[in-house]
């Protein structure tokens, strides 16, 4: 077949034709990045390019329009490496080792704290709604424990914009809400 000797690359990088000379990089490749494209043709170095562009636009489609109109603002993400424990009412509601710590410019950290880590019982879905520009729209849950109840305690981006997608279908706390939001050692 005349297309014997051509690859295409099927990782994360745009598919680039390789030919007789690539040999050793494609050597270099795992099995699972090389796909042999038999009986089918090769596209073309432009087609490639295309299809780049068409992957970053599709990929970058949910992104936040806070973003573009104020680059300076700082949004940042990364897993707490600390045990999040939140009391209510004198309850411990939500206790985990997964919590997701969010910088934003001058606010205080707040940690986003997994469904599964949370008494989900004391929590109930409210209609309030607000959005930001570069989080999404959030949803709300307000609190009941023991007869105490705090109206829109909690927040959830369940579709957040792609920039902070690791936030996705986790809770927070507003601090004043509940008796304590409690960072210890893992």
């Amino acid at each position: 077949m005349p297309d014997e000797g051509r690859r295409i690359d099927s990782g994360a990088r745009p598919p680039v034709a390789l030919n007789a000379t690539a040999s050793a990089m494609e050597r270099s490749q795992p099995k699972n990045h090389v796909a042999r494209m038999e009986g089918l043709p090769v596209p073309s170095p432009a087609f490639a390019v295309r299809a780049a562009r068409f992957e970053v636009t599709a990929m970058s489609i949910n992104s936040g329009p806070g973003y573009s109109k104020n680059p300076g603002h700082k949004v940042e993400t990364r897993p707490a490496g600390v045990r999040v424990r939140v009391t209510f009412n004198g309850e411990v509601i939500a206790d985990t080792r997964d919590a997701i710590r969010m910088e934003e410019d001058s606010y205080p950290p707040v940690y986003y704290v997994p469904h599964h880590d949370v008494k989900m019982q004391h929590f109930n879905r409210t209609d309030h709604t607000t959005y930001c520009p570069f989080k999404g729209h959030a949803s709300y849950y307000s609190l009941s424990a023991g007869g105490r109840i705090a109206e829109n305690a909690v927040w959830s981006y369940e579709q957040p914009y792609d920039e902070v997608s690791v936030i996705r279908e986790r809770l927070a706390f507003y601090p004043n809400k509940v008796d304590r939001i409690e960072t210890l050692p893992v």
